[in-house]
């Protein structure tokens, strides 16, 4: 939009309202990398400095911002020099006379360094008041990494009739981010303008248990305001719509009072009512203050749904890991952290990235889910490791307990029923139940998920290609032997220090857990869920997914996500384990796999015993006949081999039968002539 110089005159008549604009600019419009009529911008180093575009045109490498329309932006990626001091200049204005002029303006900015103590990247607002000819620092560029508005007051500067501004960056000399600023309004701030930013729970609900309670649950309503105006705020009131239809008031005198064009939080200690009615119940949310020139954003509105019961919540975590991830061991700590702690309350599944692009490989890698989660989930600043919470939000692992605590309870909308997953061939079924505890209308999905723990590649030696590039080794920042430096920090579970292993975890101790091995549908189908499904009505299904011989199907697990087809979060999910995976448990004998399955003349059977013990083998057809039998045999602590000739057998289905002095355990392979 073409800016806009208004006289004082016309300002004044404005004043009521709160938007009286001295200059604006949006830089929409412009093609090609132009700056606005009456911008100019000095690059000293002669780089490309200042120009406008979309976040498509000007993101790469670390300037990442989201999509804003058109801004202007010095993006380093598009840069092959240094940018030193690129500094963009507005027009020259006037102030004289007027009252709480103020500085508004959108920036993204991140504030990235090269290793601590080395360059910086800094961006910063100037001032001149003799229309160019000297200038002065106004404020820095407040950046947080994602779009944010920013305010600055410019009272001090209403004498000067031939004002210009304008934003440096400088990234002292090395290549680092950008910044890009949009929406630049310099405006007369009205004196009193309060508003509301965010209240919880939230419009929709989805996201925030707390929306939905029992009957005569007394929930405490809180959230954000917004001081819009110049002077501070000492006292406000929050206003919201009972259950009953009734307005509860509660005042709110807040300390320190809410400074000029600042954020503060409310509680609003009157409890809002949960009605009888089973069913939603839309509410208002508002603030209220005596003068107030912009009611315009007073209101939200809110989302309170009384349930007759509350589903079992399992929260879904998809963990972006990689074994090339030199961090990503701290992905795993946190992982079997949070499984110890709360295993039966959350589904994890850890997705393995391979960076073939860059040659970091991985080959527990499935492409398409890999590439689901990082294209979908991560921001400008999200990396390996990852936990993906819902398909709601991505965060650091180290973070796991914080949100845990905060969303445990959430609503989970419908109870999932996982029954014991059977393996018949190369597909594994599971008959899972959906009983939803409200209506649900709409694009509701469920999406199977097989997943192995205890996957390394030793385990496969037999029969996979050998590993003489360490592609199965884990890589390890932590290790003080880290040749980039040393450790990066302290890091052990039970059993397994990091800091004291290697730089590259060999094969032989890495175990990988919670590995995806297949998803049948990456935002899940619905498998013949009706779209229409009445509260406390079992809808059953069964879900199929492929398995392959090379997976030991004692430690598979079927992990069931019941999804929102309009927005893919997760509502809620659950899990089962194998029956082979359930019946080891006590017999000592872990980790067993047939191969190869199908087998033409043999099979070998390999298993791990936690002790030494006498074992047995047998092998019986779908008939019950025994077929083949050893005999009683002491084995070792540790891996077995035991090579069984199917030459003699037909065509078909045979169960194994490997029995130990503490129990025993059963696994199916095929013969195929």
């Amino acid at each position: 939009m073409k800016k806009i110089l208004l006289s004082f005159a016309a300002c004044f008549s404005l004043c009521a309202t709160s938007f009286a604009q001295v200059f604006t600019q949006d830089f929409e419009g412009l093609s090609g990398g132009a700056l606005p009529s009456g911008w100019v911008q000095g690059h000293p180093s002669g780089t490309i400095g200042w120009q406008t575009g979309t976040n498509s045109s000007l993101d790469g490498y670390y300037f990442n911002a989201a999509a804003h329309t058109t801004f202007a932006a010095v993006s380093e990626y598009y840069d092959s020099g240094k940018n030193i001091n690129d500094t963009l200049f507005t027009p020259t204005f006037s102030l004289t006379g007027l009252v709480h002029p103020y500085l508004k303006f959108d920036n993204y900015f991140t504030g990235y360094f090269y290793n601590p103590g080395g360059p910086y990247e800094n961006a910063s607002v100037l001032i001149s008041t003799d229309g160019g000819d000297t200038w002065s620092f106004l404020d820095s560029v407040r950046g947080v990494g994602s779009w944010t508005t920013q305010y600055i007051d410019l009272n001090s500067f209403t004498s000067s009739s031939t004002v210009k501004l304008a934003w440096r960056y400088t990234d002292n000399g090395r290549l680092l981010g950008g910044v890009g600023i949009d929406n630049v309004s310099v405006y007369l701030s009205p004196s009193v303008d309060m508003g509301i930013s965010a209240v919880y729970p939230t419009a929709t609900g989805k996201n925030s248990i707390t929306s939905y309670q029992s009957a005569g649950t007394n929930l405490i309503i809180n959230g954000y305001v917004f001081n819009n105006s110049y002077n501070p705020v000492t006292s406000y009131n929050i206003n919201f719509v009972q259950g009953d239809g009734s307005i509860a008031t509660v005042s709110m005198t807040p300390s320190p009072a809410i400074g000029p064009y600042s954020l503060d939080t409310f509680t609003a200690t009157t409890p809002y009512v949960f009605p009888s009615a089973v069913g939603s119940h839309p509410s208002q949310v508002w603030v209220s203050i005596p003068g107030d020139v912009n009611p315009a954003n007073d209101t939200m509105g809110v989302s309170f749904y009384t349930v007759g019961s509350k589903p079992t919540k399992k929260l879904a975590i998809e963990e972006a890991t990689g074994i090339w991830c030199g961090f990503c061991p701290r992905g795993k700590v946190f992982a079997d952290s949070i499984v110890n702690a709360f295993g039966n309350n959350i589904s994890i599944i850890s997705v393995h990235n391979q960076a073939a692009s860059v040659g970091r490989y991985d080959p527990l890698e499935i492409p398409a889910y890999d590439n689901f989660i990082t294209s979908n989930y991560f921001g400008p600043n999200d990396g390996f490791p990852s936990f993906v919470l819902d398909r709601r939000e991505t965060f650091d692992p180290s973070y796991i307990f914080d949100y845990y605590n905060l969303e445990n309870s959430y609503f989970g909308f419908a109870d999932v029923a996982v029954g014991t997953p059977t393996i018949s061939g190369s597909t594994l079924s599971t008959n899972v139940t959906i009983t939803p505890a409200i209506n649900l209308n709409g694009d509701y999905r469920v999406a199977l998920v097989i997943t192995e723990d205890k996957v390394h590649h030793s385990v496969y030696s037999s029969n996979l290609a050998p590993d003489p590039d360490g592609e199965w080794n884990q890589e390890n920042y932590y290790s003080t032997a880290n040749p980039y430096g040393g450790s990066v920090g302290y890091l052990a579970e039970t059993g397994f220090d990091y800091t004291a292993l290697p730089f590259l975890i060999p094969d032989t101790i890495m175990y990988y857990d919670y590995t995806a091995r297949s998803i049948s549908d990456l935002t899940g189908a619905a498998h013949g869920l009706p779209s229409s499904m009445t509260a406390g009505t079992a809808y059953p299904i069964t879900l199929t997914g492929s398995v392959s011989s090379n997976w030991n199907p004692n430690n598979l697990k079927a992990v069931v996500l019941f999804i929102d087809g309009s927005d893919t979060v997760i509502l809620n999910s659950n899990s089962a384990a194998t029956a082979t995976a359930i019946a080891n448990v006590n017999s000592g004998i872990e980790e067993v796999r047939l191969f190869p399955n199908p087998a033409q003349n043999f099979t070998n059977v390999v298993f791990n015993l936690t002790e030494s013990t006498n074992v047995q083998i047998q092998v019986t057809d779908m008939v019950g006949r025994v077929v083949y039998l050893s005999p009683d045999k002491q084995m070792n602590a540790g891996e077995n081999k035991v090579t069984i000739s199917t030459t003699d057998m037909a065509s078909g289905l045979y169960n194994v039968k490997i029995t130990s002095d503490q129990g025993n355990v059963i696994q199916r392979f095929s013969v195929v002539k």
